[in-house]
């Protein structure tokens, strides 16, 4: 058997986690989907808690990131968020398992809270509708946790479509429709 490194269980993991979930994906699927045996497993990890926690910091970190450098050179809170739904969309179409495992086990975070509150997607959207609040760029009295779950929940369900066939496989496809909608929500152009 070849010997996997950390880093290729944790996306095979997230790979299963995606298409599966969370809760019915057992430490021997894992084994299996990396050709190993479960004890193979245990020379990274000290159980299937311990993988789940380190595909959670490995996707969360990679979003957050992409996204922290797309936002960066931006100004105002439309055009962060405007290329924040870019890296999204784009990131989706690159790795759309890594995208489910993320919105579609929500209720599996609850049981890493130290992970997901450290690089929390939601909350990075809501940090730069706030400061676009602050700067009157975003001209609403809607509160931020409400706007940005509610442009979380149009990726998600664009997400969604593409999974059951309602829309074709890639979301990049609907990117303008998703900036006017986004847009709506916001009252703003994005």
């Amino acid at each position: 058997m070849a010997r996997l490194t950390k880093q290729e269980i944790i996306n095979k993991s997230i790979t299963l986690f995606g298409q599966r979930g969370v809760d019915a994906t057992s430490l021997q699927d894992i084994a299996d989907a990396c050709v190993l045996r479960k004890a193979s497993l245990y020379s990274h990890f000290n159980g299937r808690d311990a993988i789940v926690t380190e595909a959670y910091k490995y996707a969360l970190g990679v979003y957050h990131d992409a996204m922290l450098d797309a936002t960066a050179s931006y100004q105002d809170a439309p055009e962060r968020i405007n290329a924040m739904l870019d890296v999204i969309i784009d990131l989706h179409d690159q790795d759309s398992d890594m995208f489910r495992f993320l919105v579609m086990n929500q209720y599996s975070q609850i049981a890493f809270p130290e992970v997901v509150n450290n690089q929390n997607v939601i909350q990075t959207l809501k940090d730069i509708i706030d400061k676009g609040k602050a700067s009157r760029d975003i001209k609403t009295d809607i509160d931020s946790n409400i706007l940005a779950l509610s442009i979380a929940g149009v990726l998600i369900q664009q997400s969604i479509g593409i999974m059951f066939k309602r829309l074709d496989s890639k979301m990049a496809r609907y990117r303008n429709d998703i900036h006017s909608v986004c847009s709506s929500i916001l009252g703003v152009n994005v």
